[in-house]
């Protein structure tokens, strides 16, 4: 599971080039958008990383 901070062309992007090598009878990849609704109940155990998330949150 990867966590990333997209904006909309950034996220455009990474689909696009996911598509490009996926292989969809082997491959799945989910995306869920995180809304500053929900940002808050995420719970994170472990080491902190040093950013203010002040934008749309997409883990990939």
């Amino acid at each position: 599971m990867f966590e990333c901070l997209l904006d909309d062309d950034q996220l455009a992007l990474l689909k696009t080039r996911i598509e490009r090598t996926l292989e969809p009878e082997e491959d799945q990849v989910r995306f869920y958008p995180m809304s500053g609704h929900t940002r808050h109940k995420v719970l994170v155990m472990g080491m902190q990383p040093d950013r203010v998330i002040d934008d749309d949150v997409f883990i990939v």
